[in-house]
């Protein structure tokens, strides 16, 4: 009972401490610090919950609401998407392997991304697991002082070299993995999902961008034309999202 009640007592301090922070005036923190700061502290927050999402699952507490699994039980019980719940648990399990990774998380030095890369790496093969554990200090290393794009691909081409055939075996994964979803809702609305290897996928979006780089100009001059000379980009009647969209049917029927 002791436990509890310092427990409840932490999560209190917690509560008192975001309120403090939700009656901040904005402008206060809106310096690029401050964002950075509390992305951070986003990050050891995160890490918390991936391990304590964990540590509830190995519990078995959830099957005393005979739920099925610890994921159906939050996802119900926090109204959250299913697939954060899977992530979480998911993040705090690789964390049991990975205590140097979990030590950065823990210190918002890395986020939920970072471990996901790390976890799967250790994945592919059972090589590859043995390569992350005596690597880690050398991979915290790289995920803590590389931009996020360079540390996936510094351990790309680290897990390529040591372990080529689970690479191979992977990228073939990743190719026959490949799906798209294409379903008409009853409102007549088009609901499009898709997953592409990383070679179609740079196809697509190279074809893709392109398209939506010309309606972007067409659009910014037209704003330019009929409504202001010094129009920007805020001003254009389609947002990026919807040119995007439309940059898809273009390209379609082209």
């Amino acid at each position: 009972m002791a436990a509890t009640r310092a427990v409840c007592d932490v999560l209190d301090v917690f509560r008192q401490a975001v309120d403090a922070l939700i009656g901040v005036d904005v402008s206060a923190l809106a310096d690029g610090a401050s964002v950075v700061e509390l992305l951070g502290e986003l990050s050891r927050v995160e890490a918390v919950v991936c391990r304590q999402a964990a540590a509830f699952d190995a519990s078995g507490a959830w099957a005393l609401d005979e739920a099925p699994n610890s994921t159906v039980w939050v996802t119900t019980s926090a109204r959250v998407a299913r697939r954060q719940s899977r992530r979480r648990l998911s993040i705090g399990r690789a964390l049991r392997a990975m205590p140097l990774v979990e030590q950065a998380f823990l210190a918002g030095l890395l986020t939920a991304e970072h471990v996901e890369v790390l976890s799967g790496a250790r994945d592919q093969s059972e090589r590859a697991a043995a390569a992350v554990t005596g690597a880690e200090p050398v991979l915290v290393a790289w995920a803590t002082r590389l931009a996020f794009h360079r540390f996936v691909g510094e351990v790309k081409g680290w897990l390529h070299d040591v372990d080529p055939d689970g690479s191979e075996q992977g990228a073939l994964g990743v190719r026959n993995g490949r799906r798209v979803h294409l379903s008409q809702s009853f409102e007549g609305k088009w609901f499009l999902d898709g997953v592409l290897d990383p070679v179609s996928g740079e196809i697509v979006k190279g074809v893709l961008s392109d398209i939506e780089a010309e309606m972007a100009r067409a659009d910014l001059a037209a704003a330019a034309a009929s409504v202001d000379p010094t129009a920007r980009w805020g001003d254009l009647v389609r947002t990026g999202e919807q040119r995007r969209a439309d940059a898809l049917v273009e390209m379609a029927t082209r």
